[in-house]
């Protein structure tokens, strides 16, 4: 009989055996999982926001937005955060409601692309790469908002690593997003039209009118819903790592591609309408309204964002004092004669207005001295009774000039000659200026609306002007007819392609290089659609 300590030795034995057995074909699998790419179902802790917020007011309150970044950097510092065991926290900002905070380091550089896949078969999957300021897009800290999960039902969501090396690793995780906070439809109806022309790349931005901003994909699934204070959004504009938008009618804002607010410029006695843009030292030109004075929609503020400085630097009255004077205000007092509804930045201390009220566009000077009128494109029997019918540059063709414009936008092109540039905007087609009671358009031209909706068989239209400074004139390019929308609305040229937003039918559209109608999605909300862009957020959010 064999003694006790050798059977023992042998159990012992054969146990360890057992061991390194099972051992070595965990770690063969994990090896092949990571050279393979196959996805490895990760359990991970999704942390609420350190605060819960409700109101918009403390949600724009920078206090507020500085003590939420306080408590995620006392998260990052408390733990060596790993692709496995990530930080995730939902919304920590409380900007999105339909994203999440991620945040881990790797040894080797990565760049990370997820996935967001439902059960829902009318929602397509969303897929991004993620942006990160690393070499090739490439980096060992990561830390990004992955943005478009769905509300209220269970988000697959995969997270892959693509390393330097080039192998891959990937892990999924289950997500139940919460319920939306806006008035936006999750998913738009929308209807083809007769090209094969593919939509361009990016998430349509929708600016509504109910205190929301939204971006919707090409399938039109909404993924992301932005709140802010009051009256509405108006465009996006982007600066180094920043996106900057206003956020209410005195309210400007700049937040980081986390959701962060990381500052709120507060506007004053002035509101911001419409439209507003970059000049060469990146600081920001406002359309406003001094709600101190009798007159709206004629001022221009300049805002210094890394000082918060505001000033206002143009006030029109004094560009055309011969003409408001004769302007007849509405029954409250207040005298909304010009009417300006988009700004464009050329350099060299002069920009572009697009002035609704008067049909006509107009280019001022010296904007930082002493600002004066160098020319207008508009409708000669507007102006003939007045000191400023001189400036009209000629129409080198026969063609209606825009009536009730918005969204021109200042194309340089390096074909042209100096002194040439296109411009494009959307032509409401409307014929209504109601300080001028004196002129009636419908006198002038057949066929154009004088109502926010048709009424008959009008249409608006998108237009594309070539401008030529050295002849003084204009030539029309370009036109194709549109949904009518007898206000606001947008144009957008987008790669190859068209984006019009005809704010009236709630509808927006894409069209492709020979304008022809690629898709049209109705909103379907309550309240119509002021604007709507396309971003690719390319080097923002996404690579």
């Amino acid at each position: 009989m064999k003694p006790k300590y050798l059977k023992t030795a042998f159990i012992t034995t054969a146990v360890l055996a057992v061991i390194a057995i099972i051992t070595t074909v965990v770690l063969v699998q994990l090896r092949n999982t990571k050279e393979t790419g196959a996805v490895i179902s990760t359990s991970y802790d999704i942390k609420t926001s350190p605060l819960s917020l409700t109101a918009a007011e403390d949600i724009y309150n920078i206090d507020t937005q500085n003590e939420i970044w306080a408590d995620i950097e006392a998260y990052k510092d408390s733990k060596d955060y790993t692709f496995g065991d990530a930080l995730i926290i939902e919304n920590p900002f409380q900007t999105n409601s339909q994203s999440m905070y991620i945040y881990f380091k790797t040894q080797e550089p990565a760049s990370m692309e997820y996935t967001i896949h439902v059960e829902n078969t009318d929602i397509p999957d969303f897929t991004r790469t993620c942006f990160n300021s690393g070499e090739d897009n490439m980096t060992t800290e990561h830390e990004y908002q992955i943005l478009g999960a769905v509300p209220e039902t269970d988000n697959e969501i995969t997270l892959t690593l693509t390393y330097s090396s080039g192998r891959t690793e990937a892990r999924s995780f289950t997500y139940n997003a919460p319920a939306l906070t806006g008035g936006g439809n999750l998913i738009l109806t929308y209807t083809d039209g007769e090209t094969s022309e593919a939509l361009a790349d990016g998430l349509y931005t929708v600016f509504a009118g109910d205190s929301f901003f939204y971006y919707y994909d090409n399938d039109g699934i909404l993924r992301s819903e932005f709140p802010i204070l009051d009256y509405r959004a108006l465009r996006l504009i982007f600066k180094d790592d920043k996106m900057y938008y206003s956020a209410g009618v005195s309210a400007f804002v700049e937040m980081n591609s986390l959701g962060r607010l990381t500052n709120i410029y507060d506007l004053g006695t002035y509101n911001v309408h419409h439209d507003y843009t970059f000049d060469d030292s990146g600081n920001i030109l406002l359309l406003a309204t001094d709600t101190q004075s009798p007159q709206e929609e004629d001022r221009i503020l300049y805002l210094k964002p890394d000082t918060g400085e505001i000033n206002q630097i143009l006030d029109l009255t004094d560009i055309f004092p011969d003409y408001y004077i004769n302007c007849t205000p509405n029954k409250d007092g207040k005298l909304d004669w010009m009417h300006i509804n988009t700004i464009q930045w050329l350099g060299n201390d002069t920009l572009l207005l697009s002035s609704r009220e008067t049909s006509s566009i107009l280019k001022i000077n010296n904007i930082f001295t002493t600002p004066s009128l160098e020319y207008m494109l508009g409708t000669e029997s507007f102006w003939q009774d007045t000191p400023y019918s001189s400036y009209l540059y000629g129409k080198a063709g026969d063609f209606k000039s825009q009536l009730g414009q918005h969204t021109i936008t200042y194309v340089k092109d390096s074909s042209l000659e100096e002194g040439q540039y296109y411009l494009y905007l959307f032509s409401n087609n409307i014929g209504i200026s109601s300080t001028r009671p004196d002129y009636n358009w419908q006198e002038h031209f057949d066929n154009i609306g004088s109502a926010g909706s048709a009424e008959g068989d009008e249409t608006s239209l998108f237009y594309k002007y070539l401008v030529d400074e050295n002849k003084k004139n204009y030539s029309l390019v370009e036109s194709f007819e549109v949904p009518y929308s007898g206000y606001q609305s947008s144009a957008q040229e987008i790669g190859s392609n068209t984006v019009i937003s005809p704010s009236n039918p709630k509808v927006f559209q894409e069209y492709d290089k020979d304008n022809n109608l690629i898709r049209s999605f109705e909103t379907g909300s309550s309240k119509q659609s002021y604007r709507t862009y396309k971003y690719t957020f390319e080097n923002f959010y996404f690579k």
